[in-house]
């Protein structure tokens, strides 16, 4: 009996010894739990590999141009994503307009974007992290619409130019993770601005303020300085650009502009896109100078180049190569015109209209090309209307497909005034012929075959 008792307390004396850690479990769980309701941040990687959900502290100092920290699951090891390999940061208090804009900027709807943009930021005003993504979209989204000078919505909601918005976002967080893009864009907004200057103080100021991230971020990953080796090529072509607006305006040598655009083609080299953004400027420039036959050269380097190597690296050139083509033959045929040399003339403005046709038909879904080869096309067979008895109609085609197809575009307007001037509708009951019947005699018999499809060009 007595041993009864003596094992009944050392069951007893167990039992509440458990209790402390009984309890111990019972907190952990509770923890856990917590943390797994808690809503988390995403940060979505440039190369698709995924990160766990992260709590990420609201403030520059977790966010900025270096990287993106946070802790996995809320409580757990601290991840560090370095910021030139970080598409996109979600954060878990965005407001619902936020989520929109970011779909409809995807989407390619900059206007609904901005529009999105403009209502998160109202909304979300005391969040720290809002000021500066907000109008980073804001401006972006306008800036990719090429609203350089603000915008008027649907909604009768007026946006200030985007270098305001840039400039806000740059206030709102010095080290923003945007930047090395905000950099580039800033000079390029006030150039479309006609603040020529202002344009390029701000490009100098950019060009310092590159070379510096490039100096802090190197130490760390060769990632960043790839990030800004290709900035400092698209600063190089807004340099180039901003010279040729001088240019225009009788403010700047176009020999000067030429070296601009060689410079600019030289670091652009490594970068396919940008490298055609060059190798565009460059042979425009040429067409401005009256130097034909060179620009000519250049092009058909370009296309001959590409038909013998095949290298898909060089299709971006080969839009840019055919118009320049186009436009040099149609400046040759003009000055021949005047000259009264007619059957030189001719021949220019065919060779002229076969390269814009080419166009046509080989780039279809690059509206920034296509619209220029359906005016200038038009212009072609206007030349040639004592030649060919249906000449006028296709000329008038091709500028109804600019009025009906393109309403936003600068040649809108003039294809309009060419309508008015052979006294033709807006309105056309056929799209303009796709591609040539009949070929000049330098080229060849056949229509030459599609080439794969460029992607359309940015602003």
């Amino acid at each position: 009996m007595k041993t009864e008792r003596i094992l009944r307390l050392l069951v007893c004396l167990s039992a509440l010894a458990l209790v402390p850690a009984w309890g111990a479990v019972a907190e952990k769980k509770e923890a856990e739990a917590k943390a797994g309701d808690e809503e988390l941040d995403a940060v979505i990687r440039v190369d698709k590999i995924p990160v766990p959900p992260l709590l990420i502290t609201r403030g520059k100092d977790s966010d900025n141009y270096l990287y993106v920290i946070g802790r996995i699951g809320g409580r757990g090891q601290e991840q560090k994503i370095k910021s030139f390999a970080v598409k996109e940061v979600l954060y878990s208090d965005r407001d619902p307009d936020y989520s929109a804009a970011i779909e409809k900027r995807d989407e390619g709807r900059y206007t609904l974007a901005a529009f999105h943009f403009a209502k998160a930021l109202e909304a979300m005003k005391d969040q720290k992290w809002a000021a500066e993504y907000c109008n980073y979209g804001i401006g972006n989204a306008l800036y990719e619409n090429g609203f350089f000078n603000g915008y008027k919505g649907r909604s009768g909601k007026e946006y200030s130019p985007p270098a305001t918005y840039f400039q806000a976002a740059l206030a709102a967080n010095p080290k923003t993770r945007f930047l090395v893009d905000i950099l580039v864009k800033l000079p390029i907004c006030l150039g479309e601005q006609g603040k020529l200057d202002e344009a390029e103080a701000k490009l100098k100021e950019s060009e310092k303020a590159l070379k510096a991230y490039r100096d802090e971020t190197i130490k760390i990953d060769s990632g960043y300085a790839e990030l800004a080796d290709k900035a400092t090529a698209q600063l190089a072509i807004a340099d180039a650009r901003l010279a040729e607006r001088k240019a225009l305006g009788g403010k700047m040598p176009w020999d000067d502009v030429k070296e601009r655009w060689t410079n600019a083609r030289f670091k652009c080299a490594k970068f396919p896109e940008a490298y055609a953004d060059a190798v565009d400027g460059m042979l425009r420039v040429l067409v401005e100078m009256k130097k034909f036959n060179e620009a000519k050269a250049e092009a058909d380097s370009v296309i001959s180049k590409y038909k013998t190597e095949g290298n898909p690296s060089q299709l971006p050139l080969l839009p840019g190569a055919w118009t320049v083509l186009g436009k040099a033959n149609y400046a040759q045929g003009v000055e021949m015109e005047n000259r009264n040399a007619k059957i030189q003339a001719f021949t220019a403005f065919a060779e002229a209209r076969w390269a814009f046709l080419n166009v046509i038909a080989q780039f279809f879904d690059n509206d920034d090309y296509v619209v220029q080869a359906n005016f200038f096309a038009g212009l072609c067979y206007d030349k040639l209307r004592d030649l060919e008895p249906d000449a006028s109609e296709k000329a008038v085609r091709h500028w109804q497909f600019i009025v009906q197809n393109f309403p936003k575009s600068e040649f809108k307007e003039r294809a309009e005034k060419e309508l008015a001037r052979v006294g033709a509708n807006a309105t056309a009951p056929k799209p303009a012929e796709p591609a040539p019947k009949a070929e000049p005699k330098a080229e060849p018999k056949a229509e030459p075959k599609a080439e794969p499809k460029v992607p359309a060009k940015k602003k």
